[in-house]
């Protein structure tokens, strides 16, 4: 699923953004790095220092709430995560994001946050040895889900009821 993230930029980290973006350093490791890398990088900052980006995050699929794993490393950077909401409607969405383009049309308000830190839109080197493949993370949160509700004694028409 796309989000529609917005944060506040917290003054006293806006270099140690720059840097952490430009050097590659933020999120380096976790799942959801290059698509934090990317957003960020695609992303605007309007006059009331708010970010605005979109960003494809896969949490509410694994059974978290939307951008569970990403939100901790915001928070590293931003004052506040002043909003996170579906960037398509999740009836119309396919779930296939990383083939998609929905959300490419959606004009987001403020300067380019690449312009304002002065970093470049595409990450230098721009190799894919970091990349994650999420689908055995997801396989095996469907999987525990349904361990979970195996075990469980209210199973109702071959169905999870809590889920």
């Amino acid at each position: 699923m796309r989000y529609y993230i917005k944060c506040k930029l917290n003054p006293g980290e806006k270099q140690r953004l720059t840097e952490a973006i430009k050097s590659g350093s933020l999120a380096r490791g976790k799942i959801f790095y290059e698509g934090m890398q990317s957003a960020l990088r695609e992303g605007t900052i309007d006059e009331n220092d708010i970010v605005h980006f979109v960003e494809i995050c896969y949490c509410l699929e694994g059974g978290l709430y939307p951008m569970a794993m990403e939100i901790p490393t915001l928070k590293e950077y931003f004052d506040n995560i002043v909003e996170v909401k579906d960037a398509r409607l999740r009836d119309q969405c396919t779930m296939e994001c990383e083939f998609c383009d929905c959300t490419r049309s959606i004009k987001l308000p403020g300067k380019s946050l690449s312009d304002e830190l002065d970093i470049p839109k595409e990450e230098p080197g721009n190799s894919n040895s970091e990349f994650i493949d999420i689908e055995p993370i997801l396989e095996d949160m469907q999987k525990e889900r349904l361990q979970h509700c195996h075990s469980d004694l209210s199973l109702e028409h071959g169905r999870c009821c809590s889920y």
